[in-house]
């Protein structure tokens, strides 16, 4: 009997929420999310988890959390069980599909729970009011706030996305969840970095985590978004066949 690509998702998703780990990242990145209320005062329910994703992204803080899917392989290496997947009648495809797709759906969990504790939060504090953003002297009416800024965090799962893509491949590799982690975080740095050239810029990990900017806008960067998009899905792919490719090699030599 052939495992569904459902079913290995379903229960790759629930190993992961069951980990630790995962749970404490969970709680520490909202906790740093709620970090935004400090402060001046502000005008707008708008600007809370604005200011939520812009720390998040522009300290790379989030890359720290989000390198911890890592553990969506890691916990095969810990238990020691990838020998036991490996004989059982399932597509290599799926075996790492899976764990990428869990992955994403991890990764918009963890963003949309920010979204969505920082937007209750906010509207029940502060004014539903007009507001601007430091990159556009542009008023954002308080009727396109709402949507924009959901839209803002919806995209921003993308380029959080490529962040799991990354460790999970550099452990996949490696076999060592830790030097996931570590590389990772050393990739986005290094990335950040670069970005004072601008010939790289565009092909750079770390500008792509600013993703959300070209949304929250008086008239959104549409194309600019897509444009992005585009350079994220084509490393993804890349990464996931990088990581098929190593699973395989693996394969034949067990």
């Amino acid at each position: 009997m052939k495992i569904s690509m459902v079913h290995l998702i379903r229960t790759e998703l629930h190993k992961t929420l069951k980990m630790q780990i995962v749970r404490i990242i969970f709680v520490f990145s909202l906790a740093f999310s709620l970090l935004s209320f400090l402060g001046d005062a502000r005008t707008s329910a708008f600007s809370i988890p604005l200011s939520s994703i812009s720390n998040l992204t522009q300290t790379l803080i989030i890359v720290a959390f989000i390198s911890f899917t890592a553990y969506i392989y890691g916990v095969e290496l810990q238990a020691n069980t990838l020998k036991i997947i490996r004989s059982k009648d399932i597509s290599c495809w799926k075996v790492i599909g899976a764990k990428y797709l869990t992955a994403f759906i991890v990764v918009l969990i963890f963003i949309m729970s920010i979204w969505l504790i920082d937007i209750i939060l906010a509207v029940t504090v502060f004014p539903m009011a007009d507001f601007t953003v430091k990159y556009d002297s542009n008023i954002i009416l308080a009727r396109d706030g709402m949507l924009f800024v959901l839209l803002a965090f919806l995209f921003e799962a993308m380029p959080l996305f490529l962040v799991s893509c990354i460790s999970l491949t550099i452990t996949i590799f490696s076999n060592s969840t830790v030097l996931g982690v570590i590389s990772t975080i050393f990739i986005f740095l290094m990335s950040k970095i670069l970005e004072s050239v601008h010939a790289l810029k565009f092909l750079l990990p770390s500008y792509h985590l600013l993703i959300w900017k070209d949304i929250i806008r008086a008239q959104p960067d549409w194309y600019q978004v897509a444009a992005k998009l585009v350079v994220i899905l084509i490393y993804c792919v890349i990464l996931y066949l990088l990581s098929l490719h190593r699973y395989n090699t693996m394969e034949v030599k067990h």
